[in-house]
């Protein structure tokens, strides 16, 4: 369609037509299709791909590997999981099952993300999911303190990234640059 398109400009609009017309495309899901000279691009657009969001886990982006993380600090640490207000509850929470035998409090909380480190974390679902603060409940081989990072995978790259303000670059297990959004 892209090369019919192409050649409409050629036929019908001639007075348009140069070589050095730009001929922009493609996009993560899609770049695959433009390695080789078949491709009737001649600027390819993608960008998601570079930092991968779990969304972006398709087989034409195999090659690629997830390079944006949400890093949010533990507030608090509890054995077990306590709710708030439902105490009493404590030890029913508890014998449900081994995910829950640690729990842990981090910064915000809500984001189009997944929890991916330590493994096995997962969100409370009694406790809902807040902006401000969320409970996490881990298994008893997660051995996180208070101050320690939770890091999480997200969904997507653009709408997430607007929510946070610099991105740090880790560089060889150092913290390198940090990067400024673009907003409109």
């Amino acid at each position: 369609f892209y090369h019919q398109c192409k050649e409409l400009i050629k036929d019908e609009f001639p007075k348009l037509w140069n070589e050095d017309l730009t001929f922009n495309g493609a996009g993560s899901p899609t770049l695959g299709l433009h390695k080789n000279d078949a491709s009737p691009l001649n600027d390819v657009s993608a960008g998601s791909c570079l930092v991968k969001p779990t969304s972006f886990d398709m087989p034409s982006l195999e090659s690629f590997i997830p390079a944006a993380f949400i890093a949010t600090p533990v507030l608090k640490k509890f054995a077990g999981t306590t709710l708030p207000a439902f105490e009493w509850a404590k030890p029913l929470l508890n014998y449900l099952g081994v995910i829950n035998c640690q729990s842990y409090f981090i910064y915000g909380g809500f984001w189009k993300a997944d929890y991916c480190h330590p493994p096995g974390l997962k969100a409370n679902q009694l406790m809902g999911e807040s902006t401000n603060q969320a409970m996490v409940n881990a298994p008893s081989s997660v051995a996180l303190e208070v101050d320690d990072f939770v890091f999480l995978r997200p969904h997507q790259s653009e709408f997430v990234f607007l929510q946070f303000g610099e991105i740090l670059t880790v560089r060889e297990n150092e913290i390198g640059e940090a990067w400024g959004l673009l907003r409109n």
